[in-house]
């Protein structure tokens, strides 16, 4: 993230930005030590997209992840009794 980057914190245009991408790009962190032993060691930890409505947007992969399962279609619902 260079500073100039948006930081997106609706779920939906994020889930979009990633459908109508311009551009898209993933960022991956290695670890020194051997964590993750079938791939390059490596987690994506972030992406940036770019669309023709929206300019370069960072999207945090984790938060991403939280926000929908805990909010997206699929959340779970708290039962009313």
């Amino acid at each position: 993230m260079n500073g100039s980057q948006k930081i997106e914190k609706d779920l939906w245009r994020a889930l979009n930005g990633i459908i109508h991408a311009r551009n898209l790009s993933i960022h991956f962190a290695e670890s020194p030590q051997a964590v993750f032993s079938d791939s390059r060691n490596s987690v994506a930890l972030h992406f940036v997209y770019e669309t023709d409505r929206y300019p370069e947007t960072y999207v945090d992969l984790f938060g991403l992840a939280w926000t929908f399962l805990s909010f997206g279609p699929f959340a779970w619902e708290e039962s009313c009794d």
